[in-house]
């Protein structure tokens, strides 16, 4: 299913649709990590392997932070430019005081080694309650 923004969900951690879907807790807040590749890296291997590079290996081993699940998704629209060719979505449903825990596994998550031609933004977001419209 195409989402906003021009993306697909191709993959998810456990296997189960991710998206749409709405935090499993009011305090959940989701790593979000945009990813950017030059000419000619091979995105079938980087399909095969998205659970080391994205971190969310990373992120399932830190029981801590509550790792719900996470979601890679492809940009499916043509002649977009300055456009992520993925993303990856993942919901930890315990961020900590302070999103401490939170920013400790995003720390991590920033500090993977990719291969050349493969640039990344990492950030941390929260759905607030009453940003919510459908609640269904």
């Amino acid at each position: 299913m195409g989402q906003p923004g021009g993306f697909l969900e191709i993959a998810t951690y456990d296997g189960k649709p991710m998206s749409p879907a709405l935090p499993q807790t009011e305090s959940s807040v989701f790593l979000t990590s945009g990813y950017t590749l030059a000419e000619g890296v091979n995105t079938d291997e980087l399909e095969a392997t998205w659970k080391e590079w994205s971190g969310a290996d990373i992120m399932n081993s830190t029981p801590s932070v509550g790792f719900n699940n996470a979601g890679l998704y492809k940009q499916f629209t043509e002649g977009r430019t300055n456009a992520f060719t993925y993303v990856v979505r993942a919901e930890l449903t315990k961020p900590g005081e302070d999103l401490k825990d939170a920013v400790q596994v995003l720390e991590k998550v920033r500090g993977i080694k990719l291969r050349d031609g493969i640039t990344v933004d990492s950030s941390l977001f929260r759905v607030l309650p009453e940003g919510v419209f459908d609640k269904n």
